[in-house]
């Protein structure tokens, strides 16, 4: 079985998008799968959508409500709710491919040994113009080392249950909905890349983003935090990896124009807005940790 994991807030056009677009998928025949929708709100508005779409559907779905704020608090309560051998995950601004179910079914039904699999994600503007903000043409497998940004995004991500069972749970003190912003998905797939997972890019496996005029260009605060959470706890690659992006944009900020220098001073900012914001939480706990020994 496939479970198909769907975390929402917030969002029940884009998630009846998203569930619009799963059922207009060619399910390959004989392989079951289900769809679990999380709400990770205080609002009903997505169990509506998911009665709404299950009945008109008469497919396999589930509604879960995660009362705690957290993108990857709603991500582990679909894994520890999902029933299949392939977890499968996308976001409620995601419109999938139709053949996106069957390139989950064929890449890990050919690969015994693939752990994870990721693909190309398009941004689609509300003009109907397409972008290319994720992947790139040639199928790629990733280990380690290489740097988890360039893998791939939660928004297109599947992997196998044992190797969930392996890595664990994904960081409930990154992604959205906490203080460290995002870079939940970064993480999860460093620590499987880390634990010997082979990751497959597949530009076959497909996603449109559904943009928001209103969000603003994604800056790498996720990514900071990961990179310090990691190299604090002594992972020379990953500390190594700040310093090439650090010089990389302190490097723009000397040689380019004014418009990419502003851009660079943004992203590195971010970044060590992730930074700063990670050793604030290792602080925190510490501090937490300490004041409980002492109450002991």
């Amino acid at each position: 079985m496939i479970s198909i994991i769907i975390c929402t807030r917030g969002r029940p056009a884009g998630l009846q998008r998203t569930l619009n677009s799963l059922a207009m998928m060619a399910v390959p025949n004989g392989v079951p799968w289900e769809i679990i929708v999380v709400e990770n709100d205080t609002r009903d508005a997505a169990r509506e959508a998911v009665t709404r779409f299950r009945e008109a559907s008469r497919l396999d779905v589930h509604y879960l409500h995660e009362a705690r704020p957290g993108l990857s608090r709603a991500k582990n309560r679909g894994m520890r709710s999902a029933r299949g051998e392939v977890f499968a995950f996308t976001d409620d601004d995601i419109v999938v491919d139709p053949d996106w179910l069957a390139q989950i079914h064929q890449e890990f039904g050919a690969d015994p040994a693939l752990g994870m699999l990721t693909g190309r994600v398009l941004m689609r503007f509300p003009d109907g113009s397409e972008r290319l903000v994720r992947g790139g043409a040639n199928r790629e497998t990733f280990r380690f080392p290489s740097n988890p940004r360039r893998v791939g995004s939660g928004g297109n991500l599947a992997l196998r249950a044992s190797v969930a069972a392996r890595v664990g749970l994904f960081d409930e003190r990154l992604g959205p909905g906490v203080r460290a912003w995002g870079g939940e998905d970064i993480d999860y797939v460093y620590r499987a890349m880390r634990s010997g997972c082979a990751v497959l890019y597949s530009p076959k496996f497909l996603v449109y983003h559904e943009r928001d005029p209103a969000r603003g260009q994604r800056l790498p605060h996720g990514m900071g935090a990961v990179l310090a959470k990691h190299a604090l706890r002594g992972d020379r690659w990953m500390a190594r990896l700040l310093l090439v992006i650090t010089r990389r944009l302190l490097s723009a900020l000397l040689s380019r124009g004014t418009q990419h220098r502003t851009m660079a001073l943004r992203r590195l900012l971010a970044l060590y807005s992730g930074v700063l914001q990670w050793i604030g939480l290792e602080i925190q706990g510490w501090i937490g940790s300490l004041w409980g020994g002492n109450a002991g």
